[in-house]
């Protein structure tokens, strides 16, 4: 049993993962005893991060969710646009998060209570090392009542003296890297939320991610209803390579009562689903609301082993709370076109 564990964490550091060393540079291995001749410790190196103007990131869904308690956690940060260059070495307070906004479908301004502070590890692994930065900052909202914490956490590996990758590019649509498969966690980037104690899966935490999810490809669904109301929909999902796919419900327009309306902001837009993007669940906010509708949703039903379309959308009431919808409509047809 004891050998069967040794191998087991011997491959999880050959592979680059597992292996802490200390802070700052003050890794075991170092003098080569990792496997590597010691050579090259990436001392010099300078990693570089780089911020284009309108870079942003906006909150992911984590399975098990319902649709309406993603949409309480919505939230969005805007990154100022600069160019940061990372050594292990440095001590620094970078200016890195503005207008965090906090909770759909009416977030709440966020305003920071402390700087920014950066901190570094290194792990050291057979034939490497991984340079991880960490930059953290505290935030309170709603008056104060509620406090936040964003920590963004960006990895830069060397391996057999080679680094991949040097520079990360967040823009608009991208931070720093593709989403990736779920289940991934050999990420280059993280950027997590957490609410108050953050210590609660269902309210207090949250991963931040591309607002557009643009690099994923977009399925239109379009939902018939009884009475000839109907609703289209964009939904962004990278099937992933195993566990769970990136997804993120983008565009909306709803037609109730003869009115149409289009939502796409990311506050008033909600998806949820569980493992491999089972039951895959849908909420809309309408504002303004069409007559007393102030929102719609959707997900789908479990047929067996798999999800199938659904079958009624619910129409909710000032509340949004699909428990106890206003009225339900029968779904007369449901078509997805893949991209």
């Amino acid at each position: 049993m004891k050998a069967w564990v040794w191998g087991c964490a011997w491959l999880l550091c050959l592979a680059g993962w597992g292996c802490t060393g200390g802070q700052d540079g003050e890794a075991d291995g170092s003098d080569g005893s990792d496997g590597s001749d010691g050579s090259d410790d990436g001392a010099g190196t300078v990693y570089r991060v780089v911020i284009e103007p309108g870079a942003q990131a906006c909150a992911g869904f984590k399975i098990q969710r319902t649709a309406a308690q993603e949409l309480a956690l919505r939230a969005r940060v805007q990154l100022p646009a600069q160019t940061l260059e990372l050594r292990p070495d440095m001590q620094a307070q970078p200016e890195l998060f503005t207008g965090l906004e906090i909770g759909g479908p009416d977030p709440a301004q966020a305003a920071a209570t402390s700087a920014a502070e950066l901190s570094h590890a290194r792990e050291t692994f057979l034939g490497g090392f991984c340079d991880r930065f960490q930059v953290q900052q505290a935030f309170s909202f709603q008056a104060g009542a509620h406090q936040a914490s964003l920590s963004l956490r960006l990895s830069f590996c060397t391996r057999e003296g080679v680094p991949d990758p040097t520079e990360l590019r967040f823009d608009a649509d991208q931070v720093g890297e593709p989403p990736r498969d779920l289940v991934d966690d050999r990420r280059q980037v993280e950027l997590e939320l957490l609410l108050d104690a953050g210590t609660d899966y269902l309210t207090q935490k949250q991963t931040l991610t591309s607002c557009s999810l643009s690099q994923a490809g977009a399925y239109a669904l379009a939902i018939g209803l009884e009475g000839g109301e109907s609703i289209e929909a964009t939904r962004r999902f990278q099937p992933p390579r195993m566990g769970t796919g990136a997804a993120a419900l983008t565009w909306a327009r709803v037609t109730l009562g003869g009115e149409s309306l289009v939502v796409d902001s990311p506050f008033r837009l909600a998806y949820g689903a569980d493992l491999h993007n089972r039951g895959e669940r849908f909420l809309v906010v309408l504002e303004p609301p069409l007559g007393e509708v102030h929102g719609v949703h959707w997900q789908e039903v479990e047929q067996g082993d798999v999800s199938g379309p659904p079958t009624h959308v619910q129409l909710l009431g000032a509340d949004l709370d699909p428990t106890q919808p206003l009225a339900e409509r029968v779904v007369t047809s449901y078509v997805e076109t893949p991209p």
